[in-house]
């Protein structure tokens, strides 16, 4: 009988201090400090040139504005997605992939839906926006599920190596060019 109460009691112990360690809320896995693998960007205006981590996840919520003498570099490696009705606003530079210097391209930079199941038109686009420096270039890129992958408005971009899939439209074109260099729209049996 002593035996089986001092059982019980070790039982409760063990399960009270288990139990005062442990949370039901759920805690998010952080690297070190000051290295979060997600960036959330809501209506975000650059003020500056940025150059984005490839290391990191970059989540768009609303509007990134490219404004008049402000770049955006997105290097290889990088993914960016995009939330419901989402759009990339250049007025600015935006320079994504691997230089058009450069050879070969060797790490793609991934565009996409944040929705757990993508599907065309999930977000608005890229859209340049009357930028008149043919600076601009998308090169190494997949841009998927959005309304239009790129709406180029009275601006001559650079569009090379890229995949333009699951989009509702691939490039619309208002006014100007573009220089289109291998850039392919696969039907959905290709991907």
């Amino acid at each position: 009988m002593i035996i089986r109460l001092i059982y019980y009691l070790l039982i409760f112990c063990l399960g009270l201090a288990v139990g005062i360690g442990c949370t039901t809320q759920e805690t998010p896995i952080l690297g070190p400090p000051g290295d979060n693998a997600e960036v959330v960007l809501k209506d975000h205006r650059l003020t500056e040139n940025e150059t984005w981590d490839p290391e990191k996840t970059y989540i768009v919520q609303g509007t990134v504005e490219i404004p008049q003498n402000v770049t955006l570099n997105i290097p290889p490696g990088t993914t960016v997605k995009f939330g419901r009705d989402a759009l990339l606003t250049v007025r600015g530079i935006l320079k994504i992939g691997t230089p058009l210097d450069q050879d070969p391209v060797t790490r793609l930079v991934h565009l996409t839906s944040d929705n757990v199941g993508p599907t065309p038109g999930d977000w608005i686009g890229i859209v340049f926006d009357h930028t008149h420096g043919l600076e601009s270039f998308v090169r190494g890129a997949v841009i998927e599920h959005a309304t239009v992958a790129l709406d180029i408005k009275t601006t001559s971009p650079t569009v090379a190596a890229c995949i333009l899939r699951e989009n509702k439209t691939a490039i619309a074109l208002d006014g100007q060019s573009y220089r289109n260099q291998h850039y392919r729209t696969p039907n959905a049996s290709e991907d």
